[in-house]
């Protein structure tokens, strides 16, 4: 049994975000180009195909904006929820123990590492999956390298890890 805790910041949720970020980023970019594009042509030829390349950078340029947006805006109020995650690792399972404001404790609940569907391993952070889009993010600083070898054996006994070093 070892334990470890985990502030849920800005700078954790930036960090989980960045490849999805980029490349809606990236989708927006490519909208932008094709509206463009669109008003360069539309100027000397008219025809049918220039509708669908503005339908398209619409979409593309519409989905890019929103969802940047939309993430930017859960990064910001991240660090204003104030919540602190403190974790207990057992042979079997995790239990976690989410508190807000310093003082109030929101619940405790044990997450088994079978029920793991995924874990994401960045520089700074393990993301453990408890389904498809919620995660427990686990400071890997706030672990000995002895416990933090020990979580990710027990890990790899019930799901691969997903390294990703950016």
């Amino acid at each position: 049994m070892f334990e470890s805790e985990a502030k849920l910041t800005k700078f954790m949720l930036k960090e989980h975000n960045k490849k999805i970020k980029t490349l809606y980023i990236i989708l927006m970019w490519v909208g932008i180009a094709g509206l463009l594009s669109y008003i360069a042509i539309s100027l000397f030829i008219e025809t049918s195909w220039l509708d669908y390349l503005l339908y398209v950078s619409s979409i593309l340029f519409g989905f890019g904006i929103v969802i940047t947006v939309s993430l930017n805006m859960a990064e910001n109020k991240q660090d204003k929820l104030n919540q602190l995650n403190k974790y207990v690792f057992y042979e079997d399972y995790i239990e976690i123990t989410s508190i807000e404001d310093d003082t109030r404790n929101l619940g405790t609940v044990k997450q088994y590492y079978d029920k793991i569907v995924k874990v994401k391993e960045t520089e700074n952070y393990l993301y453990l999956y408890i389904n498809r889009v919620s995660f427990l993010p686990v400071i890997k600083n706030s672990l000995s390298e002895a416990n933090l070898t020990i979580l990710r054996g027990l890990l790899e006994k019930n799901i691969n890890i997903k390294k990703n070093n950016s």
